[in-house]
């Protein structure tokens, strides 16, 4: 029987085999998906990391001239044997770096090469070469799959890239932190552990990105470890497969061969412990001279717990990476971030009644704010005033004004902020937006607002804020305003 994978068409063949798994069950525009979403997510992650690395670079050899006029005023020549020879090392690295070469040869010389598993990025690399070889010279598909490759590659250098440049800052940060401890400046370097706790975090957020497969790329991997084919590649040529490698007779009885056995664990485990029952209690000694497995089960229990401990401590210290470095400073986590996941959303609706049942306006608020910190955040935005009628028997919508917002919430505890903010709110019916423009500035009503949020979490991105805020400029207006406003939103 022959699997294949058909396109435009044709047949190419994988294997000849009577297995089902051995099949390659992917359509050639599932292919096609699948690469070109590895390729876009490789080469923008890679843009991302790259751009990081040289900036790194640039910011530590900026404080190092910093440091390095400081510690002049203290002794010139020792100031000058600490900084003047990563002169010519940062020269060298960027210019390499700027070239685009190999990994290898970018960094050999500083840092001694380092190199982090992914094992997203791994299954992908090994997916695509999987796929490329198996394509033959199908068209665009096999021309696809091999950029996708290239892009993978491009990532992976720049990942390298990064690993060595946080081996060489560390390096530089123990030299330099010798010498200014010695000479009572530890104060000094303030600035210096900051730049390299910032830059670790940024690369981590971007390795976190190949942490989350989208959806069609799950759907793929999934389709080809159901194939025994794809199984066994992955066995022989992924990463993780360099890392411990597998023999050439694996999965066969002779692949076991001189292995010891279950029992003669045991009967050694039995000879070892049982030296350890003439140290300790009656109790211990029977324990574990009767039963030697229950005995290391309760070891190994034990050992669990500590390392349980050990990762929550490392979690309420903001992170769980296995290269965490401890700050000295109280670090703001959204430092790192890309703007645009500093970027936060709300929609808020604020109405006015005429009884208690029917409303006669509702303000329609749509923000953005771009958070400075975990603390305290800034935005814009605009809001739209919509007539209802004058009661159920005549419900007609009308635009009844429009205004600009800007707004600042500072968090004051757990989940109540403090807000302020500055509007400005034109109050009269309008047909069409022609009639706003050119507006005299008497059109509009000023608000300075200040009052508190309470923000309730609904999941991890989507919250609802409840807003009571008092108007300091409400008799200032030719028409007065409500002192008192109300509000009920969403944010995301």
């Amino acid at each position: 029987m022959c699997y294949c994978i058909v396109t435009r068409g044709n047949c190419q063949d994988i294997l000849t085999n009577t297995t089902k798994d051995s099949s390659l069950n992917l359509t050639p525009k599932q292919i096609e998906s699948y690469t070109t979403s590895i390729d876009k997510k490789a080469a923008s992650i890679s843009k991302q990391v790259e751009k990081a690395n040289t900036k790194a670079l640039k910011d530590l050899q900026q404080q190092e001239e910093k440091l390095q006029k400081k510690l002049a005023k203290v002794d010139s020549n020792l100031a000058k044997q600490l900084f003047e020879p990563a002169k010519q090392q940062f020269a060298n690295l960027n210019n390499k770096i700027a070239k685009q070469k190999s990994t290898t040869d970018k960094l050999q010389n500083l840092a001694g090469g380092n190199k982090e598993y992914l094992p997203l990025l791994d299954t992908f690399n090994t997916s695509l070469k999987f796929l490329d070889g198996k394509l033959g010279d199908i068209g665009s598909l096999k021309n696809q799959t091999t950029k996708a490759l290239a892009s993978v590659k491009g990532l992976e250098d720049e990942l390298k890239n990064a690993a060595d440049i946080k081996a060489y800052i560390k390096q530089r940060k123990e030299a330099i932190q010798a010498i200014f401890t010695q000479n009572g400046m530890v104060k000094d370097l303030q600035g210096l552990n900051k730049q390299a706790y910032y830059y670790g975090q940024q690369i981590n957020e971007y390795k976190q990105l190949l942490k989350d497969p989208k959806k069609l790329e799950e759907r793929a991997i999934v389709e080809l470890t159901k194939s025994s084919l794809f199984k066994d590649f992955m066995q022989r040529n992924s990463q993780l497969a360099s890392l411990f490698s597998v023999p050439a007779n694996y999965g066969t009885p002779q692949a076991l061969a001189g292995l010891q056995t279950r029992a003669s664990v045991n009967q050694l485990l039995q000879a070892r412990l049982g030296n350890i029952t003439s140290i300790g209690s009656s109790n211990t000694a029977s324990g574990a001279g009767g039963n030697p497995q229950q005995y290391l089960q309760q070891q190994v229990q034990t050992a669990q717990s500590e390392l349980n401990k050990l990762k929550d401590q490392i979690n309420k210290a903001g992170g769980s990476s296995s290269d965490l470095e401890m700050p000295d400073f109280k670090p703001n986590t959204q430092k790192t971030k890309r703007f645009l996941d500093r970027l936060e959303y709300g929609l808020d609706v604020q109405t006015a009644k005429q009884n208690s049942l029917f409303p006669v306006t509702s303000d329609i608020g749509l923000t953005v704010g771009y958070k400075l910190n975990d603390k305290s955040t800034i935005g814009v935005g605009v809001s739209y005033k919509m007539g209802w009628g004058s009661g159920f028997n005549n419900i007609k919508l009308t635009s009844e004004g429009i205004g600009l917002r800007s707004f600042v919430d500072m968090k004051l505890k757990g989940s109540l902020l403090i807000s302020g903010g500055y509007e400005q709110n034109y109050m009269q019916r309008f047909g069409s937006i022609g009639e706003l423009y050119n507006l005299p500035q008497t059109a509009w009503r000023q608000s300075a607002l200040l009052g508190l949020t309470k923000k309730i979490i609904i999941t991890k991105k989507k919250s609802t804020k409840i807003q009571v805020l008092y108007d300091f400029l409400n008799q200032q207006n030719h028409v007065p305003s409500p002192p008192i406003l109300f509000r009920v939103g969403w944010g995301m």
